[in-house]
């Protein structure tokens, strides 16, 4: 359904013969453009979502073995984070905080090596943290408004009146 003010959009697709579903929800008004969209196969999906507002992009996934990740691409770059909290720097290398929160190592050589306080700051570890976060806080903002708008939370996912999946899906 589309009007002057907004509109959203739905569809699903099923494979009767690999057992392949997916099914896709799209929305946008005059602030914001979101989505959701779901693969899979017998006990094995991905889910991602994205919103894009003035303030940036924000994209995450999430899988029936447990992986999941957070993109955020905004005026101060792209920050990327996963489930176990590993970040991907602007330099393309990856880091994650210290235990202690105090200071930051980088993945080198299949070690962690501490990163000196000098480097941190100039890689901007500290404000791509601060990005990630808001793209969290985006996403699960998107999360909820999709299950207070009637999103399917368990069995098929559905769209245009018709219903796949048959009990496949998130769990």
């Amino acid at each position: 359904m589309q009007t002057p003010y907004g509109g959203r959009s739905a569809a699903s697709v099923y494979n009767p013969y690999t057992g392949g579903y997916g099914s896709t929800r799209q929305g946008h008004n005059a602030y914001a453009q979101w989505g959701s969209s779901v693969a899979g196969r017998g006990d094995q999906w991905v889910q991602t979502g994205h919103v894009t507002t003035r303030n940036g992009t924000t994209g995450a996934y999430r899988t029936s073995s447990g992986q999941s990740g957070v993109v955020h691409r905004g005026e101060n770059g792209t920050a990327i984070k996963t489930k176990d909290g590993v970040y991907a720097g602007r330099d393309g290398n990856v880091y994650k905080r210290d235990a202690n929160g105090g200071g930051w190592s980088q993945y080198e050589n299949g070690n962690w090596n501490q990163v000196d306080r000098n480097k941190a700051q100039t890689q901007n570890l500290g404000n791509s943290e601060s990005a990630r976060q808001r793209g969290q806080q985006q996403s699960s903002q998107f999360q909820n408004y999709q299950r207070s708008s009637g999103g399917s939370r368990s069995g098929g996912y559905s769209g245009g009146g018709r219903s796949f999946g048959g009990g496949r899906g998130r769990r």
